[in-house]
């Protein structure tokens, strides 16, 4: 179900060059139509064997295809425009529309019978099928069999009578076994499979890949009393056509009769898809031969009949092929697979950075698709994607600037609440404000304020754990409520500080915010600062002093944001006689977890996280996209001593992604207690992909679950011993947060 229309359009950000007309917003077919035919074009983007290999510009498909489908205003119209767009597919098996109605034979209830023609070839009518695991299935195979024993050739009539879930293979797989007197290989499924979105540029630790997955090829061996008779097959556009008969057919062992003109969606992998009401068929697949060919096709075509028996033209064109000297597949061209699947990174399109509206929409379009089918997320947003498109392709309609370009990128993507999500590109950093005040901002209490100067000479006038009241006469709540829309955040306390540590106060490079401050003794004081591209790129903060150090007590004191791998060894060492650990995970670590939990594993684990890579595989009837699940192991120990004291972990939203996954590694080692506040809820290996205007986006790869399954992702690590800085205590220099943990192994509570 789609959401309402939103009611009007978001406002600019400060520092963008021009404000964006704010206008009502209504549900336009031309956009809808759209929306349908993008949903198509994300499937086929996926799923089609002609797009793996990265011959057919499927951009350039869908810009041909655009304008057609927006005025598409009738159903012959719709058609066509659809038509054009699957039209580079060259897929024979694709159609538009619905298809002709199948016709059924006229046949009775009974279940699959024999019957012997007059030369002694038996007849086995299939018309009508039970379940397989149904109480008269076993019975009716047995019954088959023992007709077969003395037949000197056997005809298969497998046109149904009506609909049925259950197709014919299973019963023609059950008697092959006494009719060949060697193994046959069935063709094997051959689909495009997606793990993971291979990021367009850089690289993942992910793991993530797309590739022509080919299933195991079944195989039917002779049973002990096998004996070799001719065959022949009866199939229709009704029959679900089995593998082992087209395997039988391009052997030479077995004659196919259709009526009419057989067509490969009777046999191999197809989907069907709705597209605004309009149903469209493709091929998903192809099923592929030992020899590393596929095709399908008849020994002999006749008209469609709904005739059975004996005397009907289809039986006895059966029997003649059978008593013929003709090979089975003689007239069949057997043709080869498609290459080898080849990623090719999508089309970047640089220029200009306010694209054309067909640009802006594939924009939209192209976003959309990526995070449907491989945000592993995706069950935890508060909206459903699938509205989202809709309402951003109507949006892209009203946009005259790349400023409103880049902006309602991002407001799309933030969408997401993941902390991973960033829109890079000189557009966005233009809109969002390219330069920097010299302050580093935090949120303490609820409010905005200063927690480090970067520049002295250009901060005059201002101390740090100063509040910030309002900029540019602008107040700071509403700045922030206006920056959270387009910075992306996945729970409260990041929805609280990355509108601020990455947005507030941005503008152009060299020009001047006027800022109302509150000082330490309440009073409100208006200064100057100039901002610049240099304070936009400064160094993440660092806490000072020792990394490694002992606190009063007999407790040790590890800062994880500054210890290096080179260091572990020297740190365990120093805090070997210790009672207890406090690593400090405010912030992003070096890569020590994997050193540092083998140390700390008195549980003795052996598994750690779980992940769950997105997934999609087409042509093996799993078609929707999925998620997978690996467990990653523990890393393992060097036989160097355990580490057996009490280990408290300090955390809060700054403690994001690599720095969560270290808490994972420590809680399935040891009794593992967090102190702080929530962590900032987003895990998983990056991954990135590129937009029209020179954009590119990152987003989470993977999901990540905690070693018991339960869930991170906007969540986050939650503390047991609450603690959050005051700025009454940072004013006095006070690491408050610390002080809680340590009092806790004096107090235990």
């Amino acid at each position: 179900m789609r959401l309402p229309w939103i009611a009007f359009l978001w406002p600019l950000l400060a520092g963008a060059s021009e404000p964006m007309k704010v206008a009502p917003v209504s549900p336009q077919p031309h956009v809808q139509r759209i929306a349908d035919a993008a949903r198509l074009w994300s499937r086929l983007q996926w799923v089609h064997p002609a797009l793996a290999d990265g011959r057919i510009d499927w951009d350039l498909a869908s810009l041909d295809a655009l304008p057609a489908i927006a005025a598409a205003d009738s159903d012959t119209a719709k058609v066509a425009a659809l038509q054009l767009l699957l039209a580079p597919l060259n897929d024979e098996v694709a159609r538009v529309g619905a298809g002709p109605a199948p016709i059924y034979v006229k046949a009775s209830d009974a279940p699959p019978s024999a019957q012997v023609l007059a030369d002694g070839t038996l007849l086995v009518t299939a018309h009508r099928l039970s379940a397989p695991w149904g109480d008269e299935f076993a019975p009716r195979i047995a019954s088959l069999r023992e007709a077969l024993a003395p037949a000197r050739a056997v005809i298969f009539d497998l046109r149904p009578a009506a609909a049925s879930w259950y197709g014919p293979a299973d019963m023609v797989d059950l008697l092959l076994p006494d009719l060949i007197d060697r193994p046959l290989s069935l063709p094997a499924a051959r689909g495009r499979m997606h793990q993971g979105y291979l990021p367009q540029t850089g690289s993942t630790s992910g793991g993530y890949f797309s590739a022509w997955l080919t299933q195991s090829a079944p195989a039917i061996v002779p049973s002990a009393t096998a004996r070799l008779r001719p065959l022949a097959f009866i199939i229709n556009a009704a029959t679900s056509v089995p593998p082992s008969v087209l395997a039988l057919q391009k052997a030479g062992l077995a004659h196919v009769v259709a009526e009419s003109r057989p067509d490969p969606s009777w046999a191999m992998p197809v989907q069907e898809f709705d597209v605004g009401g309009t149903p469209v068929r493709f091929a998903a697949g192809e099923l592929v031969f030992e020899d590393g060919r596929t095709g399908f096709g008849a020994d002999q075509m006749l008209p469609a009949s709904t005739d059975t028996g004996l005397e009907s033209a289809a039986v006895r064109s059966a029997a003649a092929l059978i008593a013929s000297a003709v090979r089975p597949g003689l007239g069949i061209a057997w043709r080869p697979l498609a290459p080898l699947a080849r990623w090719t990174p999508d089309r970047r399109y640089p220029e200009p950075s306010l694209p054309p509206l067909a640009l802006r929409q594939l924009a939209v379009i192209r976003l959309w698709s990526v995070i449907d089918n491989f945000f592993p997320y995706k069950a935890l947003l508060d909206a459903p994607w699938d509205a989202a498109l809709p309402e951003f392709l109507a949006r892209m309609d009203a946009v005259s600037s790349e400023s409103q370009y880049a902006l309602l990128l991002a407001e799309m993507a933030a969408r997401l609440h993941d902390n991973h999500v960033r829109l890079i590109g000189a557009s966005f950093d233009r809109a969002l404000g390219e330069a920097a005040l010299p302050l580093r901002l935090a949120v303490v209490d609820g409010r905005v304020v200063v927690s480090e100067l970067l520049d002295s000479s250009g901060a005059q006038g201002v101390s740090p754990w100063d509040e910030i009241v309002s900029i540019d006469g602008e107040p700071v709540a509403a700045a922030r409520a206006r920056l959270e829309r387009v910075l992306s955040w996945a729970n409260d306390v990041t929805r609280e500080l990355n509108p601020v540590r990455r947005g507030l106060g941005r503008g152009a490079d060299g020009s001047v915010a006027r800022l109302k401050l509150r000082g330490f003794d309440g009073a409100v004081v208006e200064r100057t600062f100039g901002r610049s591209r240099v304070h936009s790129k400064a160094a993440r903060e660092r806490r000072h002093g020792d990394v490694v150090r002992l606190l009063p007590g007999g407790i040790g004191y590890v800062d994880l944001d500054r210890l290096k791998q080179a260091q572990v060894e020297a740190m365990f060492e120093q805090l070997k006689d210790t009672r207890a650990i406090v690593f400090d995970m405010r912030g992003h670590p070096q890569g020590t977890a994997w050193s540092i939990a083998p140390r700390l594993n008195v549980k003795g684990a052996t598994l750690g996280p779980i992940f769950e890579p997105p997934q999609l595989q087409a042509g093996t009837g799993w078609d929707e996209p999925g998620l997978g699940r690996w467990v990653q192991p523990f890393p393992p120990g060097d036989g160097k001593p355990l580490y057996r004291g009490r280990v408290v972990m300090l955390i809060d939203a700054r403690t994001q992604s690599q720095a969560e996954h270290t808490g994972l590694f420590f809680e399935a080692a040891c009794d593992l207690t967090y102190a702080g506040s929530a962590s900032a809820g987003s895990n998983g290996d990056v991954t990135r992909l590129v937009l029209p205007g020179a954009l590119e986006l990152t987003f989470t790869g993977q999901g990540v679950r905690r070693p018991d399954g339960r869930q991170l992702q906007r969540i986050g690590l939650q503390p047991h011993i609450a603690s959050i800085p005051t700025l009454e205590g940072l004013r006095a220099g006070r690491d408050e947060v610390l002080e809680r943990a340590v009092s806790f192994f004096e107090t235990r509570r």
